[in-house]
């Protein structure tokens, strides 16, 4: 049977308009977020000026061979260099990672910083590098519905910094890359002052040629019109090596990052996990955990785009539905959603059976169908955006896990995906098969009638990628508890994992999200008896 064979009879037009596409399936919101072209001009105003002070001060070495080993646990790597540690030592600070004595980390997640933190990335993803070099880490860290973007091209050496260009001054949880002399330098500004005096921590160059010690740095004084900017452009130590003689690119946060649940029982977890998280020397890890309706629990690398594997099927089961509803809109409107899927299809299956078979049993040729009808009828990109997935892509299949809880929480939450779209996935999404019980499966086995609805996605030879996404819904004597889920393993050159070690590493995060809700349950009194949530 020819593709479509089984839809003739549609009056439908077949084509769908980009612009009657996002009308039906996004709010008002988001179709202005599609539409908007420039950066905006709208961001935080920090009113704590100190939010990043506790995190970067842990950092301060005062000596080379201290500087040494900040530097190895920052990157996690013995031959890391106090010389050009300061791209991983920005991120970490603006991540509100403070570094502990035994060379730890602890999660800074408190009201003091969480407006403005980076997310997104780790710290060692910024190593190296310019904003100009065709490099995608500074999208992943700073994309564009999050952040502004500034080039200052004149010298630190004369720029005023009371009204620098469009920013006016900096401000603590701004990051900077300062260009041109003998280096170049990423600085996060840390602090402000009292009196107007701006403060970072920074590795600079020490009293003997080729050393350097990390210790904090008075950057502007308001006042007297200078301070270490201006040594940067003079030249500092031995070497007199000189930075932002061509100015400098700055980022700044315009929205509020993710809002994290900010407990101590949700910092102890989220130190626990980041810390595994960091000492993982097998594969490439993207995690994301939320309690929806609650915040953020953890996140690692949920903006870096990974191979997406059978993942990707889920936004393309919603975007399949929602261009089948507008096609047959007639027939759905008289008979019903379900009817049409069971009565009209493609290369001689209905749609029902193709999407049972993609999302079920996970069948690649169902999803080929699938994805092939879709995109004959909308840009796949723009369906994807629709959904809240800005670097998802289906050939290649790239996704984030950012990206991925966006799908999921449209699919739970928002009101935009039409309620018989969202029950048919959901359905099929919760549809029981043996490996159900693995992975995020592992929440069933901890809590009794925990409901499950998530996808897997595994590749055992050529490029191997474990991976398991969705939500779990928990019953509590007053309420159930919904988390999502989303984790993904992929070996990579020189951090090789096969599939069973992904698997048990997989398995241990998902005991260590089951131990917070455990932990995070809440004893409330109940009718004059106290129980547990």
């Amino acid at each position: 049977m020819e593709r479509e064979s089984l839809d003739k009879e549609s009056s439908i037009s077949s084509k769908m308009s980009r612009r009657e596409f996002l009308k039906f399936s996004i709010t008002a919101l988001s179709i202005a977020a599609l539409k908007t072209t420039g950066w905006s001009v709208m961001e935080i105003d920090n009113q704590d000026e100190n939010n990043f002070d506790e995190a970067a001060k842990s950092y301060i070495a005062n000596t080379n061979k201290q500087a040494e080993l900040v530097s190895q646990n920052i990157k996690m790597d013995k031959g890391a260099s106090p010389s050009n540690i300061c791209g991983p030592l920005a991120t970490s600070i603006l991540m509100g990672w403070k570094l502990n004595t035994d060379g730890t980390i602890s999660n800074i997640s408190n009201n003091k910083m969480r407006d403005t933190r980076l997310s997104g990335i780790t710290p060692e993803v910024m190593w190296l590098g310019r904003p100009d070099d065709g490099s995608k880490r500074y999208e992943y860290a700073f994309p564009e519905s999050e952040y502004n973007k500034y080039h200052i091209k004149q010298s630190i050496g004369t720029l005023d910094f009371d009204n620098i260009p469009n920013i006016k001054n900096l401000k603590p949880g701004d990051f900077l890359f300062l260009d041109g002399g003998s280096f170049t330098h990423y600085v996060a500004i840390s602090r402000k002052d009292n009196q107007g005096r701006v403060f970072c921590v920074s590795n600079v160059h020490g009293e003997k040629k080729g050393e350097f010690v990390i210790k904090e740095l008075m950057l502007w004084d308001p006042v007297k019109k200078d301070g270490f900017l201006r040594n940067w452009s003079k030249g500092v130590g031995p070497e007199k090596a000189r930075t932002g003689t061509s100015g400098f690119y700055l980022w700044r946060r315009k929205e509020k990052a993710e809002n994290l649940i900010d407990d101590d029982v949700a910092e102890k977890y989220r130190d626990i996990l980041t810390n595994e998280m960091r000492k993982q020397k097998k594969g490439e890890w993207n995690v994301y955990v939320n309690e929806i309706g609650k915040g953020e629990i953890f996140s690692w690398k949920e903006n870096i785009p990974y191979h997406a594997a059978s993942t990707i099927k889920v936004p393309i089961s919603i975007l399949s539905l929602e261009v089948i509803k507008n096609k047959y809109r007639d027939e759905v409107f008289l008979n019903g959603l379900e009817s049409v899927l069971n009565s009209k299809g493609v290369d001689g299956r209905t749609f029902y059976q193709l999407i049972h078979a993609m999302l079920v049993n996970s069948e690649e040729n169902a999803t080929e169908s699938l994805a092939h009808f879709t995109s004959k009828h909308i840009d796949l990109k723009d369906g994807f955006l629709a959904l809240g997935m800005h670097n998802t892509s289906y050939e290649p299949r790239r996704t984030t896990q950012k990206d991925l809880f966006k799908c999921w929480e449209n699919i739970f939450s928002n009101e935009a995906i039409d309620f018989d779209t969202k029950e048919i996935a959901l359905d099929m999404l919760q549809e029981y098969t043996e490996n159900d019980d693995h992975f995020i499966g592992e929440m069933k086995k901890r809590y009794f009638y925990t409901k499950q609805w998530n996808k897997r996605g595994t590749i055992a030879s050529d490029i191997c990628t474990v991976q398991d996404c969705g939500i779990v819904e928990i019953p509590t004597l007053i309420g159930s508890r919904c988390l999502y889920i989303g984790i993904a393993g992929t070996s990579k050159t020189g951090k090789e994992i096969s599939y069973e070690e992904a698997s048990e590493f997989i398995n241990y995060l998902v005991s260590k999200v089951a131990d917070y809700v455990r932990d995070s349950a809440t004893i409330k009194n109940f009718k004059g008896r106290y129980i547990r949530i």
